[in-house]
C-alpha cells in the first residue's frame, strides 16, 4: 500500500522553518537565482525575515542586487557577522553539495539549510494527499513495475518533507527523459511535441531513431521558437508551430523568459495563440503515435484537447506530472478513462529538486 510508505510527522521542511523562526542569528541567503526567488517566497509566507543575500566572491559584482538588497560577497558576510545562519539557494547539485560542506566547516556558520522549492511546482503535504488517497492508491497499484512504485513513493516523500535525500536512487540520466527503455520507437512515428523549447527532444529523437514520419513541434515562446525555426525550418516532415497547447483554440497571456518555463499567467503581457491537438491533427490530416508534454502546468488542459486523438490512435504518452500537485492523480485517471488498456509507468530524471517526474502510458 502506498500510504504505509508515506512519511508522517515532522518533516525536514517544517523543522527548518521552525529553526529559522526561533533563531536569534542573522539569516543570510546564499544565491540570487530563481531558486532564491522561490525560497524567499517560501520564507516570507512563513514570516521569516531574511537579513541579506550573498554570492561567492568569484561571482560577485559591485552592482549585484536582489530585490531591495545589495548583494554581498561571502567574504563581506564573514566580516559583518560573528555568527549567522545560511539558507542555501543554489540550484546546481554538485556545486550545492560542495558549498554545503564548505559552509558547515566555517566556524561562523551556525547552520546551512536547504529547501525543496522547485520552480512553479506545488509543494504538497500529507493531509492534501490523504484527501485524494483513493486515486493515488489506484495509481500505485496500476503501475507496471516496482521501480515506478518506488519512484512514486520517493517523489511524494520529497515533496512532503523537503528532504532531497529521498531522491537518491530514482534520478535517471537527463538524456533518457522521454526515451525510456520500455518504449520502442520506429522511423514511422508521428510525434506531437508540446513544449518543444529549442528542439532538444527533437534532436534526441533524430539521434536515437534516425528519421521520422511526422513531427509537430509546438513552442509559443517567440525567442525559443526563433531558435527552433533556425534549426529545423524547411524540413517537410517537421511542422514548426508557434502555438501553445490547450483544451480549446483561444488566446492567452503569458510571461516569457526565453528559457524552458514560460507559462500562462494572470499577469502575463504577451498574447499567444493556443490550439488543441485534435484540431491540429485534423488540419494536417495526420495520425499520432507519440505525445510528449512539458508545458508548465497546462498538461491536463492540453490532454483534454487531445481526447479524440488519444481515443482514435492510442499514442504512446510521456507527460510531465510535477508542475501541479493534482496532476499526479488526475492525469492518469483521465488517460485511463480514454483507454483503460494503457500500461502506466513513472520515471524521475536528474534534477536537484523534486521536478522532472514523467508519467508514461503505452
Amino acid at each position: 500500500m502506498l500510504f504505509e510508505q508515506i512519511i508522517n510527522g515532522p518533516t525536514r521542511r517544517s523543522e527548518n522553518l521552525k529553526f529559522l523562526k526561533n533563531t536569534d542569528y542573522p539569516v543570510i541567503m546564499f544565491g540570487i537565482s530563481k531558486t532564491a526567488q522561490w525560497t524567499t517566497q517560501l520564507l516570507e509566507e512563513s514570516n521569516i525575515k531574511i537579513d541579506g543575500y550573498c554570492v561567492s566572491d568569484d561571482f560577485w559584482s559591485p552592482d549585484a542586487k536582489f530585490s531591495d538588497f545589495h548583494v554581498m560577497p561571502f567574504s563581506k558576510v564573514l566580516e559583518q557577522y560573528e555568527k549567522f545562519v545560511v539558507v542555501s539557494a543554489v540550484w546546481i547539485q554538485p556545486f550545492r553539495d560542495k558549498l554545503r560542506k564548505e559552509l558547515l566547516n566555517c566556524s561562523q556558520v551556525v547552520a546551512c539549510l536547504e529547501f525543496d522549492c522547485p520552480m512553479i511546482s506545488e509543494i504538497c503535504d500529507r493531509k492534501q494527499l490523504i484527501a485524494h488517497r483513493e486515486p493515488l492508491e489506484d495509481l500505485y497499484r496500476s503501475l507496471e513495475d516496482d521501480f515506478s512504485r518506488q519512484t512514486m513513493v520517493r517523489f511524494l516523500n520529497t515533496r512532503i518533507s523537503g528532504n532531497f535525500e529521498w531522491l537518491q536512487g530514482i534520478d535517471l540520466p537527463a538524456e533518457e527523459q522521454y526515451f525510456p527503455d520500455f518504449i520502442v520507437f520506429s522511423p514511422h512515428e508521428s510525434v506531437v511535441d508540446c513544449g518543444a523549447f529549442i528542439g532538444d527532444t527533437l534532436e534526441t529523437f533524430l539521434q536515437k531513431v534516425g528519421s521520422i514520419k511526422r513531427y509537430f513541434a509546438f513552442e509559443c515562446d517567440p525567442r525559443n521558437f526563433k531558435e527552433l525555426y533556425s534549426k529545423y525550418s524547411g524540413k517537410d516532415s517537421i511542422a514548426l508551430l508557434p502555438y501553445g497547447v490547450f483544451d480549446s483554440d483561444c488566446v492567452a497571456y503569458m510571461d516569457f523568459d526565453g528559457g524552458s518555463d514560460s507559462r500562462v499567467s494572470k499577469t502575463g503581457k504577451n498574447a499567444v495563440q493556443l490550439k488543441t491537438i485534435d484540431h491540429v491533427m485534423e488540419e494536417f490530416k495526420s495520425d499520432c503515435t507519440f505525445i510528449k508534454m512539458d508545458i508548465e502546468g497546462a498538461e491536463s488542459a492540453a490532454l483534454h484537447g487531445a481526447e479524440k486523438t488519444i481515443q482514435k490512435y492510442h499514442p504512446k504518452l510521456a507527460i510531465c506530472v510535477y508542475h501541479k500537485a493534482e496532476d499526479l492523480w488526475t492525469i492518469p485517471q483521465y488517460i485511463l478513462s480514454l483507454n483503460p488498456n494503457y500500461k502506466l509507468y513513472l520515471r524521475k530524471y536528474v534534477s536537484p529538486v523534486s521536478c522532472e517526474l514523467v508519467f508514461y502510458a503505452i
